[in-house]
């Protein structure tokens, strides 16, 4: 695969992170997300995607807290997740 462009997009969710990749090729583009957010009756990282494909390639969770993993049911939920890679889970109190 050639990279020939990437499109990298921050979403204000308050409080909490949600960061789109969109990685393109000479024939496909490639939906990755870091973080979720936290979930929400409105997800704008779901509008946002709903008008571009029906598939995330890859979730990528950078830690346990709530507001950075807590929108995944509403990915799953609307487009099909090819991988999901998780950082190790230590419980402790941290881990809100």
């Amino acid at each position: 695969m050639m990279i020939e462009k990437v499109v990298v997009t921050f979403f204000d969710v308050g409080r909490g992170d949600a960061t789109l990749f969109e990685i393109y090729d000479e024939k496909n583009v490639y939906f990755v997300v870091y973080d979720t957010c936290k979930s929400a009756k409105s997800h704008p990282l779901c509008d946002y995607l709903k008008d571009k494909t029906d598939t995330i390639h890859a979730i990528i969770i950078s830690h346990f807290h709530r507001d950075h993993i807590s929108g995944i049911s509403e990915l799953f939920d609307n487009f099909e997740v090819k991988e999901l890679y998780l950082p190790p889970y230590l419980h402790s109190k941290t881990n809100q």
